[in-house]
């Protein structure tokens, strides 16, 4: 596998694989004696598809970025794009998010839920087709993967007033929060191409910001104004510290950098 797949694609491998053995084993299929450890998952440096680097928005292009998307230009998917940036959520989170999960003040978020887009089958599972040959797609609400996954997050003032600008697509405070004008949910598709149209015309130093750019835009600020990190783990939903550390390292170790020089000159 790794001469072909990404390490990402082979540890989901893994993942199954490995509850299907432990399944055997457990109903006798399979002998007991069988090492699962013995099965190696290749490091990052030996898969021929390699791990993307994803830029982190720094804090003077979210400045000149959300200027550009609360342009009236631009419409609701690009203010659903300013939201992530100050709230931290995941785009899939973003676009699942109801009017149920909102605090009454509009100053917190409940992250219960996320969309995911699989590929729709048949019964051999083969995927389906459109008319013009492409794949068909649908979307699906999922729950969180682990506990951490489900979090309240507190809001500071810019996604506040998005929230509340939302609100007036919304009559009987039900529903999708992030919807268009038409008052459909916005599909992320279409707020990842709004995010491309507003980077080339704004005046940010880096123009292939992601969704995810975003998002780790917003934990990376809080980090390197002195958050502790465990709070940022829980408030980004990830599964536990460490993962949190590796994701963020090199501004951890810029920091360490900047106090070092602080103390000793």
């Amino acid at each position: 596998m790794a001469r072909k797949y990404s390490r990402a694609s082979i540890h989901k491998t893994w993942v199954v694989m490995q509850a299907a053995l432990k399944y055997g084993i457990r109903k006798g299929y399979i002998r007991k004696d069988f090492e699962l450890d013995e099965i190696e998952r290749p490091n990052e440096n030996k898969v021929a598809i390699k791990k993307k680097n994803v830029p982190f928005i720094d804090q003077q292009d979210m400045e000149c970025l959300y200027r550009e998307l609360m342009s009236p230009k631009y419409g609701n998917a690009a203010k659903m794009l300013a939201f992530i940036m100050y709230s931290g959520v995941r785009i899939s989170e973003a676009t699942a998010l109801t009017w149920d999960s909102v605090a009454g003040d509009y100053e917190s978020v409940r992250i219960r839920s996320a969309n995911s887009r699989i590929v729709e089958r048949d019964e051999d599972l083969n995927p389906l087709k459109n008319e013009d040959g492409s794949v068909r797609h649908k979307t699906i609400v999922k729950t969180p993967k682990s506990e951490d996954g489900y979090r309240t997050i507190p809001l500071p003032t810019r996604a506040v007033e998005i929230l509340k600008y939302f609100a007036t697509f919304s009559e009987d405070g039900k529903g999708h929060v992030f919807v268009t004008a038409n008052g459909t949910p916005i599909a992320s598709d279409n707020a990842r191409h709004c995010l491309k149209r507003a980077l080339q015309n704004s005046k940010c130093k880096c123009k292939d910001y992601s969704p995810h750019s975003l998002r780790h835009g917003y934990g990376s600020v809080l980090i390197s104004k002195g958050v502790d990190i465990k709070i940022v783990s829980e408030l980004l939903g990830h599964k536990d510290v460490s993962f949190t550390y590796n994701v963020y390292i090199g501004i951890l170790n810029e920091d360490k950098i900047k106090e070092v020089k602080r103390v000793f000159g």
